[in-house]
This record gives C-alpha cells, sequence and structure tokens, in this order.
C-alpha cells in the first residue's frame, strides 16, 4: 500500500551554498576492483568486488546469456562522462524468469538506524517494473529482512512517485532512509523526515519527501541499525541500470545541495497530519481527527482506514 501524506508547503528556496558535514562512510564501491565470476552459458564476467560485498554476492536465478550483472566499462564516456571507468551494469532480456540480484550482507561497517545511499546511476529504462533497490539487515532480497519501505527504478518514475529522474542520463541519487523511531532534521534542521520513511534528492534537488512505499512488516524492525544493501530485479521484465559508484554514510548527508523546501507557513496552517503518531490499532491519531472520526458500517475485515 502506498502511503501518502499531506503536503503542506512545495516551494522550494533559492540556496547559494548550502553544505553539510559529511558523515562517516560506511560503504562504498566504485567498481574499480572488481571480481571473477566463471558462468557456462558466456564464459568468464567481471562482477563487484566480493570483498566488499560478500561471496557468491551475485545471484542469477535464470541464465546468464539472458540476464546480467557485471562490472564493464564500455562506453564509460557517454554513460558516465569518464572514459575507461568502470560501472555495474544491471541487464535482464525479460525472456528468463528467474530473478537477479546483488547483495552485501551485513557488509556495512557499522549500523545505522538512518542512513543516506548515494550513487551516480543512468537508466536507459525498462518494460516492466525496474530493478529495486533495498537495505535492511541479512539478506535484504527477501521481504522479511529488509526495512519497511521499498524503493525501486521505474521509467523515470521511482517508487510510486512520477517524474523523479531523466532516462539516459548520468544522475545522482541521494536516499535519506530514516528507519529510526523519531522525526530526524538534517541541512542545519531546514529538513525534517519523518519516521519509517526516506527522502529522494536526484542532483541536489528534493523530489520525493517522508515517501513511503510498498509497505511491509518484517524482521528489521523500526529502530533496527541498518547494514545491508541491494538491487534485485524480479521475474521476467526487461531491466537495463548501470551504476557507476554506490556510497552509503551513516547518517543524512546531500553532497551538493541546490534548494531546499521552505518551512510552512504556521500563520496560516489550521490543519495537519503527517500521520506518524497513530493510534496503536493502526487509526489515525484521534487528537488530530476526533474520537468518531471513523466510522465502518462494514465488515472491517474487507474495509478499513489506517495508517501502514
Amino acid at each position: 500500500m502506498k502511503y501518502a501524506t499531506l503536503l503542506l508547503a512545495s516551494a522550494f528556496a533559492c540556496s547559494a551554498s548550502l553544505q553539510a558535514e559529511t558523515p562517516n562512510i560506511i560503504f562504498s564501491d566504485d567498481f574499480s576492483d572488481p571480481s571473477e565470476l566463471e558462468t557456462t552459458e558466456i564464459g568468464t564476467i567481471l562482477i563487484p568486488s566480493e570483498e566488499i560485498w560478500g561471496e557468491e554476492s551475485v545471484v542469477n536465478q535464470g541464465s546468464f546469456d539472458e540476464q546480467w550483472i557485471q562490472v564493464r566499462d564500455v562506453n564509460a564516456e557517454q554513460l558516465f562522462g569518464e572514459a575507461g571507468n568502470n560501472y555495474m551494469e544491471i541487464w535482464t532480456s525479460g525472456f528468463d524468469p528467474g530473478s537477479i540480484w546483488l547483495v552485501g550482507q551485513n557488509r556495512f561497517s557499522e549500523a545505522s538506524d538512518v542512513i543516506t545511499i548515494s550513487m551516480e546511476f543512468n537508466h536507459p529504462g525498462s518494460d516492466d517494473l525496474g530493478p529495486s533497490l533495498r537495505t535492511g539487515v541479512n539478506n535484504v532480497v527477501f521481504n522479511s529482512n529488509r526495512a519497511r519501505q521499498d524503493a525501486r527504478f521505474e521509467n523515470g518514475n521511482f517508487a510510486g512517485g512520477s517524474n523523479v529522474y531523466e532516462l539516459n542520463q548520468p544522475q545522482r541519487l541521494e536516499l535519506i532512509y530514516n528507519n529510526s523511531p523519531d522525526t530526524i532534521a538534517y541541512l542545519d534542521g531546514q529538513v525534517e523526515l519523518i519516521s519509517d520513511a526516506y527522502d529522494v534528492w536526484i542532483d541536489g534537488e528534493l523530489i520525493l519527501r517522508n515517501h513511503r512505499y510498498n509497505s511491509h512488516d518484517s524482521d528489521t524492525t523500526i529502530g533496527t541499525g541498518l547494514e545491508s544493501l541491494a538491487f534485485v530485479v524480479f521475474g521476467n521484465g526487461r531491466n537495463h541500470l548501470y551504476v557507476n559508484e554506490v556510497i552509503v554514510y551513516d547518517d543524512a548527508f546531500v553532497m551538493d545541495p541546490v534548494s531546499v523546501p521552505e518551512p510552512p507557513d504556521e500563520e496560516g496552517l489550521i490543519f495537519a497530519d503527517d500521520f506518524s503518531d497513530p493510534e496503536p490499532d493502526g487509526t489515525p491519531n484521534i487528537e488530530i481527527w476526533g474520537a468518531d472520526a471513523i466510522d465502518n458500517r462494514g465488515n472491517e475485515a474487507n474495509q478499513w482506514v489506517r495508517v501502514t
């Protein structure tokens, strides 16, 4: 179920120089030191370093002549502006029903309940749902281990958000995930991010705020430190994604913010609920909505109003 929040302000203030102190890097791979993998279908290929991601980090449930995760440098200048630069390519033909993924299980140098996943990417597009980007604990390919909110590249859309990035263009994604139980503030307190949600920045612009997508209960409960990362393509959709570099920070971080949203006008605000403080049974807060706000005249097993 996609989570909707009440948007109180969307105007952006111009900011010439907003620069935050860099948090600790707890995971990184620029794909400059790949490992070899012998395949029966296409011979030896280069994959992301097993010293960084772990042994057997690339899993292909199909055939390598129909889908792969490889480290390459072909057309690097056209893709990312630097000839001879290694990048990761995720490609699936759409003719193989098996899933494929790259997962680093508990490979962060330390766990953190607030992280920033930063990467330069170029997405030619997908026929089906694009590659998923997941964090959590242990093998986050499985829903039981991933953090509650999912993320996915979707042909210029992202995790249900529309027109988030451009196709066939190198761009920087910074996904700030708050798995702590509290609302956090970053960029000198100018941006707040509620618990159990993430912000998406593209090239220094805040595009998705307090975002939730494909929420799913898991063993990685709110408050758990995150320490795993995965790229996953499920099923037999045709997909293609290039990733130039991956860095994970142990706090909220935007490398070069272009602008930040203006805070709400408190004088003009007469009602608001960001659904961050629901009732124990999952219904919206009765102090905000009132004790008799929900009137369900049907079967609660078939219809409901709840925060998820």
